[in-house]
């Protein structure tokens, strides 16, 4: 079970995928944690998917980076991965934006 590190802007959604295979014919389930804080339930911005083991974080603000741990379980054995979630900076000189004007110019026909 191997989250990866990943980079966000501010303002978009997220998904941390985690998956853990149990040997034993025994359910696994997942619980994961914003630094020592447990993530429970549904709430307005993140959604847990414990059948999956992926959590998706809608609408990323500053509270939402840093180190998020993942932990399977099967009733037998436990096992953990952590993830690191950061906010994408682009270098400096690259394009982030690129905006294209069109300028529409009528000009007068006289005499003709």
């Amino acid at each position: 079970m191997t989250p990866l590190d990943v980079a966000v802007e501010l303002g978009e959604s997220v998904t941390l995928h985690a998956a853990a295979v149990s040997d034993a014919d025994t359910r696994v389930t997942y619980t994961w944690y914003h630094g020592d804080r447990k993530l429970v339930g549904d709430n307005v911005t993140i959604h847990l998917h414990p059948a999956a083991g992926n959590l998706t974080i809608l609408d990323t603000d500053q509270s939402d980076l840093g180190l998020y741990r993942c932990v399977a379980s099967n009733g037998i054995s436990t096992v953990s991965a952590t993830a690191t979630l950061y906010l994408h900076r682009p270098a400096a000189g690259s394009l982030t934006h690129l905006l294209i004007v069109t300028f529409r110019v009528q000009v007068p026909v006289y005499g003709v």
